[in-house]
């Protein structure tokens, strides 16, 4: 087919990997006009059809629909094409492709569910302004419908101008999509494009610029402000918390794949924290009751003082009160400095199953990115018991919650490549080792089978 103009910033989104492509710009830098010469290319030159979806599908029809459009007739292939007003589709004359227009916002997640495209193949995926999505579980939702029939060599393209503030979900989702190897994200500007720019346009830029700098940064060069957000945005304790008749339905009615523990020691002032994390064979996990040491509260305790107290709350309260095989192998993830206690409790007590290991390499954006895409899966789920036991005192300790209260307020610092100091996050941290451990190979997020996004889990016994 004949070529248009690709723009040399924008050529990476040409090539077919990596899988997901994730360009964020201000305005005026063309990102939109290049998305629609990548979706006529795969609507003329592959054999399947195409997704294009927006938080309101009444959005479509003012935005990429025209870009589209303006490409096939550059082209002159708009007679080959059938434009179909309700719903909203193009249809292809010479191959039968369709791309199909959708709305995946508001309070309904699953209004993309019934979606199945005609050839029952994709081969591209776009999301255009992807910051107006409310929620991140609409955009996972939706995924999880689509992703079904995206092929092997198919590729999704995210687009988004970036809302004002910082803590935007869509702003913290590219900045952890970074450090992700499945995506190539770009950060863009009119400065990419300027020598297609004319002076008018160029002019009114420059006037933005010393009349409006703020406005200038965001809305031209696409900054944002403020301090970034929640590190643990897509936790939501209305569907991550659930309790002990839940855990043992996914017990009895699942099976238990392994256990993993996280461990975060600590000795005068920060937490030691190990929680256990049940990975069941369906691909879910739960974090079970786990053990917290304040030693600002209760005191410091040695190595040799703390080890009886953690051997029986691992022996007892996890192994024994869950009924888990006593024979099966158990990972127990420390962060690096914690090698002494962990070198402690395996020369104590720990039985030969027990696998020791820390977590040397510690990136925590890319560690955080896989709390959230855990969360935001419904993944990853926490027992909650109305409180923890303290082992020092031997006492239920009611409402108290360090974990839930920890992924909750635990936030980005200013340069939003750390954690706020000043904002426990020792259980969230032993939480994070265990995670990280077993979901930073992608497949096992998927495991055993491909399910992008899961159910919650239900709230009554299955076997009812």
């Amino acid at each position: 087919m004949p070529r248009l103009e690709i723009m040399d910033v924008y050529e990476p989104l040409f090539r077919e990997a990596p899988t997901y492509k994730f360009i964020k710009s201000g305005r005026t830098a063309g990102k939109s006009f290049q998305a629609g010469i990548k979706v006529v290319k795969s609507f003329f030159e592959k054999d399947d059809d195409i997704v294009v979806f927006r938080a309101n599908l009444s959005s479509i029809g003012e935005s990429i629909h025209n870009e589209i459009l303006d490409v096939i007739d550059t082209l002159g292939l708009i007679d080959e094409v059938e434009i179909r007003k309700k719903p909203l589709r193009v249809h292809n004359k010479i191959n039968g492709n369709i791309i199909y227009y959708l709305g995946v916002g508001g309070a309904d997640l699953h209004r993309t569910k019934g979606f199945k495209p005609h050839k029952r193949r994709l081969s591209l995926i776009v999301g255009e302004e992807l910051q107006q999505i409310a929620d991140q579980r609409n955009l996972d939702e939706a995924m999880a419908t689509f992703l079904r029939y995206l092929m092997d060599y198919g590729e999704v393209l995210y687009l988004m101008n970036p809302d004002r503030r910082a803590s935007h979900w869509c702003n913290e989702y590219f900045r952890l999509s970074k450090t992700n190897e499945d995506f190539l994200c770009l950060h863009t500007s009119y400065k990419d494009i300027a020598k297609v720019l004319n002076k008018h346009i160029l002019r009114e830029i420059e006037l933005e610029r010393i009349t409006n700098p703020s406005n200038y940064r965001h809305r031209f060069l696409g900054e944002t402000e403020g301090l970034f957000g929640a590190v643990y945005s897509t936790f939501d304790r209305s569907i991550h918390l659930v309790t002990e008749e839940q855990v043992k339905d996914l017990i009895k009615n699942v099976g238990v794949h392994t256990l993993l523990i996280g461990g975060d020691p600590a000795y005068t002032i920060d937490a030691t924290a190990l929680v256990p994390v049940l990975l069941f064979r369906n691909g879910q996990a739960i974090a079970l009751n786990y053990f917290f040491h304040d030693p600002q509260v209760d005191g410091a305790l040695s190595n040799i003082s703390i080890a009886p107290l953690i051997k029986k709350w691992l022996m007892k309260d996890v192994i024994d009160r869950w009924d888990l095989n006593q024979q099966s192998r158990v990972d127990l993830v420390f962060d690096i400095n914690g090698r002494e206690l962990l070198n402690h409790l395996e020369h104590s007590f720990l039985p030969p199953n027990f696998r020791t290991q820390v977590f040397s390499q510690k990136n925590v954006v890319e560690m955080a990115q896989h709390m959230n895409n855990a969360f935001s899966k419904n993944l990853l789920f926490i027992l909650d018991e109305g409180g923890i036991y303290n082992y020092k005192t031997n006492r239920f300790m009611h409402n108290k919650h360090p974990l839930v209260s920890q992924l909750e307020q635990v936030v980005w610092n200013e340069n939003g490549d750390g954690f706020e100091k000043k904002v426990p996050n020792d259980a969230t941290d032993a939480l994070t080792y265990a995670i990280s451990f077993y979901f930073k190979n992608p497949a096992n997020i998927t495991f055993p089978r491909r399910m992008h996004y899961y159910k919650p889990l239900p709230k009554e016994r299955v076997d009812k």
